[in-house]
């Protein structure tokens, strides 16, 4: 018979070996007839013990007498082989050598099962490995005991607040020295099952703690750990974040007993969507939000940033040529001009915690825009009439000028160069930095590809009307009055025209427009339909 089948003959009576709170050192008792039991032990009764059936670990007993027959006159001849104490995976510890088998790790040893290798003999033994050693080892089961959980020590147990939990070791066991208070058997099924228990009430040096409608009294030998009480650093109604107002947070609810607090956005977004998340992990990722006003960035727009290392160098510095709020990123490129084409952009955490602003600068051009003007860079400007891409070809500091070509905005041609007074210049106070599309079409104007023998000239013809005409500017007109075109033979300009359909080079109409021109022809057939398509569309709205 293996222990299970020994401990559990009915009719037998066995002798407490290890006592309790219910069944004293040596009592006789008795199997409970269709009571509960498990592999570890089972119920039993003692004559005459009011406390009625109580559960004990088989090793807690002996068998002392059996009831006649019950073995058939034999115990020897039905006794089973033993099963293993021991199971994979499980920690145990050295305690002997050669009984019977010999092996070399030290006494005290902490192993863990990897085999089990089990003896008709009775005589079990484990392969196990140790983190001292490369090599595994063959000890005798006689060799071995389960390692004991380590508890809390007196001055946690002394630090224990009500409305802390503990978790019991899962190794407790009836009979087992755990100080001035034993264990029983409802404390071992909540140390078996894991179970959170809260603190309810304290003592000068006793733990009383509640748990499934009971409570007991708990020493440190029999506490494996202790959860602190949640002591949220937030309250409902508190706006929390990271320092980023668009990740602000609203508490809706604090949830003590699960340890979660649950927020809304706090910009109002999707209000009715509640979202959870740990107590613990907010309480040290979040602050509370300082104002639920937008941050303001910390640079503008022609602000010259540099390290803070590298004082007013202009080598590495960094021009502020646009700040996107939106996306909260500012784009810059290098303050002395260089590349003008190249730009960089940076994060307004990254921009504000890497850079400062260079107060003393050399002198700049730079307009009321914030923008370097710079030689080799292209700029968008505001003409008098339409908007113009210019390409800078030489700065003056000292007189405060500067040189340039520049083509209308979709124009086929460049204009010649001209040099402009950063006071006087129109040109000046508007220019922005061109887009790279843009940058290109100049650059194409600059280069142009050699032209076509069948590619149309600007020959200035009679202009007659019900036709069409374009610039070289990339301008279309309509005559419906011979009126309205003035030549002109004393300016640079062939012609004027005033009150006429115009189609900007923009695609926008222009139902009376005024401009002149020095280079025109008439538009092919499929330039022409595009004014006529747009000023058809226009009147039909």
């Amino acid at each position: 018979m293996n222990e299970k089948q020994l401990k559990t003959i009915k009719g037998a009576k066995y002798r407490v070996i290890k006592g309790d709170d219910v069944f004293n050192l040596g009592a006789l008792v008795t199997l409970v007839d269709g009571g509960s039991m498990d592999f570890e032990g089972a119920q039993y009764i003692q004559e005459g013990n009011s406390f009625g059936s109580h559960y004990m670990y088989f090793r807690e007993i002996e068998l002392v007498e059996l009831p006649e027959n019950v073995l058939g006159g034999d115990v020897t001849a039905t006794t089973e082989m033993p099963e293993p104490l021991y199971a994979v995976g499980q920690k145990l510890r050295v305690t002997g050598n050669g009984n019977p088998t010999q092996h070399h790790f030290k006494i005290g040893t902490d192993v863990e099962v990897e085999r089990v290798d089990i003896s008709e003999s009775g005589n079990h033994s484990y392969v196990t490995v140790s983190a001292e050693h490369r090599w595994s080892q063959i000890i005798s089961e006689a060799d071995l005991e389960p390692v004991p959980q380590p508890h809390i020590s007196e001055e946690e147990f002394a630090a224990i607040k009500v409305g802390d939990k503990i978790v019991l070791r899962s190794d407790l066991a009836i009979g087992n020295d755990y100080g001035k208070d034993s264990a029983v058997t409802a404390m071992v099924d909540l140390a078996q099952r894991g179970v959170e228990i809260k603190v309810e009430d304290i003592s000068s040096d006793d733990l009383r703690v509640h748990a499934e409608g009971d409570y007991w009294w708990y020493t440190p030998a029999m506490i494996a750990k202790v959860i602190p009480a949640i002591k949220p650093k937030f309250k409902v109604g508190d706006i929390i974040s990271t320092g980023l107002f668009f990740f602000a947070r609203k508490i809706t609810a604090v949830d003590l007993e699960n340890g979660k607090y649950k927020w809304v956005w706090a910009d109002g977004t999707t209000p009715e969507q509640e979202h959870t998340n740990s107590i613990e992990a907010y309480d040290s990722e979040y602050t509370l939000h300082s104002s639920f006003e937008k941050p303001k960035p910390k640079f503008q727009v022609g602000d010259v940033l540099n390290r803070p290392e590298a004082g007013t160098d202009m080598d590495c510095a960094r021009l502020v040529t646009e700040v996107d709020e939106e996306n909260r990123k500012y784009r810059t490129q290098w303050a002395d001009g260089t590349d003008p084409e190249h730009r960089m952009e940076y994060s307004f955490e990254k921009a504000e915690s890497h850079f400062i602003k260079v107060e003393e600068l050399p002198p700049r051009l730079i307009n009321s825009e914030g923008t370097l003007i710079t030689a080799g860079s292209y700029y968008v400007v505001e003409g008098n009439i339409y908007s113009t891409v210019i390409k800078v070809t030489d700065v003056d500091v000292e007189k405060q000028q500067y040189t340039y070509t520049s083509v209308a905005l979709g124009g086929l041609s460049l204009d010649a160069g001209d040099t402009a007074s950063a006071e006087e210049s129109i040109y000046f106070r508007t220019a922005v930095p061109a887009t790279p599309e843009q940058i290109a079409q100049f650059k194409k104007l600059e280069n142009p590809e050699p032209a076509e023998e069948n590619a149309l000239e600007f020959d200035n013809p009679e202009v007659v009307v019900g036709k069409v005409y374009m610039d070289d500017d990339g301008w279309m007109f309509y005559c419906d009055d011979v009126s309205k075109v003035e030549k002109h033979v004393f300016s640079n300009r062939i012609i004027y025209v005033n009150g006429v359909t115009s189609l900007k080079p923009t695609g926008e109409l222009e139902l009376e427009a005024n401009y002149g021109c020095n280079k025109y022809r008439e538009a092919m057939p499929e330039e022409a339909v595009k004014l006529l398509s747009a000023a058809f569309q226009d009147k039909a709205a």
